[in-house]
Formats: C-alpha cells, structure tokens, sequence
C-alpha cells in the first residue's frame, strides 16, 4: 500500500479480485431525453468509407473519395469466387491496346468485354481482378465509374421497440456478444422526438441473416426486420450528375449541378438571379431536376417497383392454403324428398312437358280440321 505522499508502507494488503465490471468511454454517457440529434455510433474499421452509399449534394473532394473508395476495394484472395462489379469506360480510342494491356495484367481470362454507344463495359472475373483492373483505371487517369462490391455493402437492418434512451454503446456489446459485428448504429427521430427505432448496419457476415430470429436484449422484447425501401427512380451520381451510379466510386470529370459547367458543384460562382443550365439536357434547371427530359426518359424504359424487405421468418396469413371446405352429408330424408332430388326433379319436369304437348294438339286438330271444312266450302261453286 501507498500513502497519500506516494510512499510504500510496510502493512501488507489482502489480494482483491478484480473487478470484471467493463470500464465505460466518455462517449457512452447517457444522452439528454431532449437531445434532438440522433445518436450515431461508428467503430473504427477500414471500410467505414464505404458504409454509406449515399453521398452528399457538395462535396469538394469527390474525385479523391472514388480513389480512396476505389483503393479500399481491395478484395482478399479468399473471396476471389465471387462475383465483381464491372467498370464502365469512356473514351477508349484504341480497344484493342486497351484490351493487350488488360490481358498483362489479368490474363487471358481475367474480364470480358462489351461495347456500347456511351461506354466499354468491362466484367471483371474474380475480386482480385476487380482491384488490379481498378488500380490500372486510376493510374492512367481514366474515365469510368463503377459499384461498391457487394462484400463491402453493409447488411442493414431495423430494431424495433427498443427505448430510445438505450446506449449504443450497449446494444453494440449485446450484437458483439451474439457474433454480430457492428459499423453503424442510429436511432431515428421523428419531429425532433426520439422513436423506439434504431438502424444498425453490420459487416458482412455469413450469420447475418441470424440476426432476425432475435426477439430480445438488453432484457427487452424487440422486433428485428430488414428496413422497407421504395426506390422512386435510378440514383444519380453528384460528381458528374449522370445516372445509374453514385459519386463514391465515379472517377468521371466533375459537372456543375447549377451551371452544368465543369467545375464541382460548390466551387460554381453562379448568381441566383440567373436561370440554371442543366448539365444533361442543357435545359433552364438544375440537374436532379425530376422533370428533366433525360430523367423521364430513363423512367419509361425502368420499371419502377417499391422494394420491400421483411423479415423472412415472418409468415404471411395470405400465403396460407386454407383447406375447402368439405360438403355436408346428405340424409336418406333428404334424398328421399323430391325437391330435393335432381332426377325426380327431372322426371316431374318431362311429364308436365308431355302432357302440355298431348293437351295442345288436342285444341289444334279440331281447328285444322274447322279451317278444312271451310276452306272445301268456298271452293265449291
């Protein structure tokens, strides 16, 4: 033991456990009921630049973001099987030395090709061809864009009925403990007031899909279910403002979303007062403009369909088979009852038709034979 001065004393101290309690940061302090930021936890890991697939309006460094996201997509070989989003790119003047030098660096099997009026299309085979390719793209500066690998896409998912005032440090410890690692953790506000709902996105995992047979933690009942999106149309890049990918993995010359210019977004010394020029159509608005011709365009030949993702262990009442019900069985009274009897039914029915037919020419035989006499009568002079 030690004094107050710092010195030792002679007295022994008994040998106390350690205590197993987990020290806590200063960030895991409970947050304010009144706070009306959401709470957001991010843990420090390599692909935190790619947890997010949407970018914002301005940024001043997107092409240095597509080369960091780019760099990151760095595939372990173990994963090379899979399957490897293609590059789109543009200006190629000559495919076929373009072709020879993929070839060098892949070999004779490391990606196909395919042409189109805009763009070379080339499908990568495997992750490690994917970064190779991706590398020789950015040194020799060219134009192309490109996906985040689908090993990278967080796996995202929603809990429910959890308080609001609930640690994220805490729900962090009670997934890490269940085998689930976490990247991202959001509790989500609705008017400034904090729900019972929070967006967790965890790393690629082949026990994800694990996670939504959850019902409790923390000493909670909770609801886990994948989140319900509605995709209203393709996503559009905010570096080069085109369509169908997004600003983190564009390598693409930059484009005004005011001036159409090509310059970035936030650098643009446009005035107000003057009328915007979209960088798609060269129309009088700006370019994620809803009613350009371009995004109509793209609509018609899309067929848009809100994607909804629920929990796969929930069963839907709908999809149910409900067995026929069986007919009731019948009494010999009722068969025995003529009303109730298609063949007695059937048989009163031809006796009324007989005797309706044999009563009718009963009345017009006398008066076939009245008109016949009449007729003989007239003819005799």
């Amino acid at each position: 033991m030690s004094n107050k001065n710092g010195q030792k004393s002679g007295l022994a101290s008994p040998s106390t456990p350690k205590s197993t309690k987990r020290n806590l940061s200063s960030s895991s302090l409970s947050p304010l009921l009144n706070d009306k930021n959401p709470k957001k936890f991010v843990s420090t890991n390599r692909f935190a630049v790619l947890a997010s697939e949407e970018d914002n309006l301005i940024e001043p460094d997107v092409m240095g973001n597509a080369s960091n996201a780019i760099e990151e997509s760095i595939i372990p070989t173990q994963h090379d099987n899979s399957r490897a989003p293609p590059f789109y790119v543009q200006d190629i003047k000559n495919v076929f030395a373009f072709k020879n030098t993929l070839i060098q660096l892949t070999g004779q099997n490391g990606f196909t090709c395919k042409s189109l009026p805009s763009f070379l299309i080339v499908h990568p085979q495997g992750r490690e061809n994917f970064s190779t390719i991706a590398k020789h793209l950015m040194e020799t500066d060219a134009c192309f864009h490109t996906f985040m690998p689908s090993i990278y896409r967080p796996y995202k998912i929603v809990i429910r009925n959890l308080h609001h005032s609930t640690l994220i440090s805490d729900i962090s410890d009670a997934l890490d403990e269940l085998g689930h690692f976490i990247s991202c953790v959001i509790n989500i506000s609705k008017n400034g007031h904090p729900l019972p709902l929070f967006f967790v996105d965890l790393k690629r995992n082949t026990n994800n899909k694990e996670v939504l047979s959850l019902s409790s933690i923390l000493h909670t009942k909770i609801k886990v279910e994948l989140p319900y999106r509605t995709k209203s149309g393709p996503p559009q890049c905010k570096n080069c403002q085109s369509y169908g990918h997004t600003a983190k993995y564009c390598h693409r010359p930059p484009r005004c979303i005011k001036c159409g210019k090509g310059h970035f977004s936030d650098t643009c010394t446009k005035d107000k007062s003057s009328l915007a020029t979209c960088a798609l159509c060269s129309g009088d608005h700006t370019s994620n403009y809803k009613g350009c011709p371009k995004y109509k365009a793209l609509l018609k030949h899309r067929k848009v369909t809100p994607l909804v993702r629920r929990n796969p262990n929930t069963v839907l009442t709908s999809n149910i088979l409900k067995p026929s019900p069986l007919p009731p069985k019948a009494s010999y009274a009722s068969v025995a009852n003529p009303n109730n009897n298609p063949l007695l039914n059937n048989s009163t029915n031809d006796y009324i038709f007989s005797k309706f037919i044999s009563d009718l020419s009963s009345l017009i035989n006398p008066l076939i034979s009245l008109l016949t006499a009449v007729l003989q009568k007239q003819s005799i002079p």
